[in-house]
């Protein structure tokens, strides 16, 4: 894939940000390397007394985001109302790994808006991510290979970071 970026002007200085993604099928974790980023496609879990999340990033500057599978299928609600086809969520969960969180959303139909389906990213959270540029790929992809199943959460209300993982927010992966 091309290099995709721009530059984003601040307090006088001029910031660069480049992207160069190269996106590959990895059949096992025996083709991911420790360096790489993950989309895990997961399904949800059957067990679950909830709907289930449509995505996760593992920790705010993460590595590993899993997306919800009946969001690519074109047999539901979602994607046979929207024409993404819910391709969204993958690019929010991104977001989140590239250290914007929910609370970065600003203006109509931004990308970190939870259950918009659009994408508009503003210059400030272009520039959030620039600053946050040391404070991503955090963690480990894998965890006894498999893909990391952690999510971390700061819980602003205790003051304190909560560890859960995908299966209590609905999603289970299948090796």
């Amino acid at each position: 894939m091309p290099l995709v970026g721009g530059f984003i002007g601040a307090d006088g200085k001029s910031y660069g940000l480049q992207t160069d993604n190269k996106v590959e099928i990895a059949e096992t974790m025996k083709d991911v390397s420790t360096s790489d980023h993950l989309f895990v496609i997961a399904d949800k879990d059957p067990d679950s007394k909830s709907d289930g999340a449509r995505g996760t990033t593992s920790i705010i500057g993460g590595k590993v985001m899993h997306i919800s599978s009946s969001d690519y299928r074109n047999d539901n609600w979602f994607s046979n109302n929207f024409n993404s086809n819910n391709t969204r969520s993958g690019i929010h969960e991104f977001g989140h790994a590239a250290g914007l969180k929910h609370e970065s959303a600003t203006g109509f139909g931004n990308l970190m808006t939870q259950g918009s389906h659009e994408t508009n990213v503003t210059s400030s959270q272009r520039l959030e991510m620039v600053e946050k540029r040391k404070q991503i790929n955090l963690l480990p992809n894998s965890n006894n290979g498999n893909p990391y199943p952690y999510l971390h959460n700061f819980n602003n209300k205790t003051g304190k970071m909560e560890i859960g993982t995908i299966k209590q927010v609905g999603l289970i992966y299948n090796r």
